[in-house]
């Protein structure tokens, strides 16, 4: 029997490996799943303006070609809008920063 002396603490390397090299694999790939997370959010967003705008253009009728059309429409339209040169009209856009740390 393996008797630990007093004031000794004992550790469990096996949950901390188990429970280690995840959270270190997870933390080495953060701006993956970032990358990841934002594509099904660009995704879930262009694909709801698309079904909106599909219904009320075609109501009751399933046309593929409409939709495709509108997903080029919509992307070509959310980067215009996210990329434009004119950036005090859209508050999406980035604004740098100067050097004194207010917004341009």
């Amino acid at each position: 029997m393996n008797a630990v002396p007093a004031g000794v603490v004992r550790v469990p390397w096996d949950s901390l490996v188990i429970w280690g090299l995840p959270a270190l694999a997870v933390f080495g790939l953060r701006d993956v799943f970032f990358i990841a997370f934002l594509t099904f959010l660009l995704s879930y967003l262009i694909r709801s303006i698309v079904v909106a705008l599909a219904g009320r253009l075609c109501p009751g009728a399933e046309r593929p070609g409409l939709k495709r059309w509108l997903t080029l429409a919509t992307c070509v339209v959310l980067v215009a809008l996210c990329g434009s040169r004119r950036r005090d009209w859209w508050p999406l856009s980035a604004r740098p920063i100067s050097p004194g740390g207010t917004m341009t």
